[in-house]
Formats: C-alpha cells, sequence, structure tokens
C-alpha cells in the first residue's frame, strides 16, 4: 500500500492497514510512506512492515528497497506522478488505484453545489480495497502508545484533568484559524472548569503563539497556557491524548487527535467538511460558517480575496464553545477518558 503524504491521509490510510490485515490474516503488509511518518507505526499493534521513503536519499534508492518482492496487490491511495511510477515499475500480480474524484471535488468548489451530499477521502481508500472483492466496512483510524507513553499521559492527566488542545497553524495559511477566534472561545469557556490549553504548531507559528498566549494570560488567569512546538511526532502524539478536546483548523494533527482517541473539532473555512476531510471519529465534529465563497479551494490554497476572513469571522462561536464545554463536562474525569494504549 502506498500512501507517502500529508499526515492527515496517512493517518486516514492506517485504517485502511487495519481493514486489510483483519480481512487477510496473516498475510504480509508493506506500506510505503515518506520517513517523517514511519514513527506513527510504532506501536501499531497490528503487523505492518513501514518502508520510508526519505526524498533525500532517492526515489531509486527507495525503490530497491521495495523491489525484491513480488506482491499480490499493490494499492495505490495517493495517485501522484510519483506513486504511479512506483507501482507500474515493481512486480506485481494486480495493481489497484484510489479514485481520488478530484473532478467532482473542483465542481463543488467551483459551484457549492453538492455539499449536502458529503464526499469521504477515508470512504475513497475503503472503496479502492473494496474493489479487490473484500467487503471492509469503514473503520476509524487508531493509533496506540506504548506503556511508557501512557504512564507520562496519566501523569500528565493527574495534573490538568481539564485540557484544550488548540491546533494553531496549517499548510496553507488561509487555513490557520485567526486569533480573534480563539480569544473568543476561552473568554465564552471561562466557566467550564478549563484548566490548561496546549498550543500545537510549527516553529514558524512560535512568535505569533507567544504573542497571543501573552494577551491570554492577563484575560485568564486561571488558566496554564504552553506552547508545543519542535516535538518529535511520538511526542506531539503524547501531548495530543493528555488532551480532554482538541479544537484545530482543517489539519493532519486534527486527523491525528482524532486517531489518538481525543474528541476532535474541525474549524473548516476557505474549505468544507463535505469536501472529504471531516474528522472521523465516534466524537469528532465540523464546523463551518456556510459563507457563500467557501470552499475557495479544495485544500485551502487560494489566497483570499475579500478585506478579511468572513468564512473564520462568521462561525458559530457560541455553537462551538458549548461542543467544547460539553466534552469537558463529560470527560474531565482522568477516569473516564483516555487514548488507546
Amino acid at each position: 500500500m502506498i500512501r507517502f503524504s500529508s499526515l492527515g491521509d496517512v493517518v486516514l490510510a492506517s485504517a485502511v492497514l487495519r481493514a486489510m490485515a483483519q480481512a487477510f490474516p496473516g498475510a504480509r503488509l508493506t506500506f510505503a510512506t515518506k520517513s517523517v511518518y514511519q514513527p506513527l507505526f510504532e506501536n501499531f499493534g497490528t503487523p505492518v512492515t513501514v518502508i520510508p521513503y526519505d526524498p533525500d536519499e532517492g526515489f531509486l534508492s527507495f525503490r530497491s528497497q521495495l523491489s525484491s518482492v513480488r506482491y499480490d496487490h499493490i494499492i495505490d491511495l495517493h495517485g501522484s506522478i510519483r506513486s504511479v511510477l512506483l507501482s507500474q515499475t515493481l512486480r506485481a500480480r494486480n495493481r489497484t488505484r484510489v479514485r481520488k474524484r478530484v473532478a467532482e471535488r473542483r465542481a463543488m468548489v467551483r459551484s457549492k453545489q453538492g455539499l449536502d451530499t458529503p464526499l469521504s477521502a477515508l470512504g475513497a481508500y475503503i472503496e479502492t480495497v473494496n474493489s479487490l472483492g473484500v467487503n471492509v466496512a469503514i473503520p476509524c483510524p487508531m493509533f496506540t502508545l506504548s506503556p511508557d507513553e501512557m504512564d507520562r499521559v496519566r501523569k500528565y492527566r493527574q495534573e490538568s484533568p481539564s485540557c484544550i488542545g488548540i491546533g494553531w497553524g496549517a499548510h496553507w495559511p488561509t487555513k490557520q484559524v485567526p486569533s480573534a477566534i480563539w480569544d473568543g472561545l476561552l473568554l465564552r469557556l471561562n466557566n467550564s472548569g478549563l484548566q490548561h490549553v496546549r498550543l500545537f504548531g510549527m516553529d514558524t507559528d512560535r512568535g505569533t503563539m507567544e504573542a497571543f498566549v501573552e494577551a491570554a494570560r492577563s484575560n485568564q488567569t486561571e488558566i496554564r497556557f504552553q506552547i508545543e512546538c519542535g516535538h518529535s511526532l511520538r511526542e506531539v502524539m503524547v501531548k495530543l491524548a493528555t488532551c480532554t478536546v482538541f479544537v484545530g483548523s482543517d489539519s493532519g494533527l486534527m486527523h491525528l487527535a482524532a486517531a489518538m482517541g481525543v474528541p476532535s473539532i474541525g474549524l473548516f473555512g476557505p474549505t468544507h467538511p463535505s469536501l472529504g476531510f471531516a474528522p472521523v471519529g465516534p466524537a469528532a465534529r465540523a464546523f463551518h460558517a456556510g459563507t457563500y465563497c467557501s470552499p475557495c479551494h479544495r485544500h485551502g490554497a487560494t489566497p483570499c480575496f475579500r478585506d478579511r476572513r468572513y468564512c473564520f469571522d462568521e462561525l458559530n462561536l457560541d455553537e462551538i464553545a458549548g461542543a467544547i464545554g460539553t466534552i469537558l463536562s463529560s470527560r474531565s474525569s482522568p477516569v473516564s477518558r483516555g487514548p488507546r494504549g
């Protein structure tokens, strides 16, 4: 199975690996992905051989690691030029490629029609393996922590039983949630018993995050703020698992939090959950303002043409804060909640 990137897609593809392991017990499963995502599969619990692709070492070197085996099936869940080239040059009896439904997504973006009939990236992945004649139900992505990592999570939770994780950054700047949204949500959660806020971002986000925290501390004196930048992927998984609820933009971190068993809320601005990337999980929710100009791009890559990003400004913060508060009140006990260990 091939899915090189990005984080959210690799998280969703991991659910297909588990489904295939159940459908073909005893089969040898190989997953080709970028090396940066290999740590996700430590303590995965399903027998999968991960072959990491490091772009710095070159594609031919990577291909040689896979070429010694004759595969029964090659399942391309990426559909990129590189993944097509890889699947076509390896020895295999059968090859199957995901139907990405790009034309349908583009039509939804262009016409704003069909948004009431959601697409699903995970559903498309499952359809790909179902085409092999295997009836696989759509599962939820799931990652597990080691016993040592779980011990650390329990310790964190004892210190802060009520914790919100905020996904600060996004790959495309237009998808990054404005700081005014976080201000508004924290103001509405004043009486929720919230103790701890973890802000997850890239090192490039640190300056804006520090400025936000400095201002927020003057208004939220009872809340402990912590900036989470520069961690390894496993460390990010541990820190996510300490959160009672995660709230973030349409991003890979949103999908990873849900896969860690954390109730996850996605705030969609220039993109739309119906394009296929709503968070997946029993406690996952997606919010969209219904602004006429959104979605403006399948991935949020187009700069906003308006004077401000109304797609975020018009979100119903009372409804979102209500959803967060419900989760905080129902899952604040360290015994009643937890990721998969």
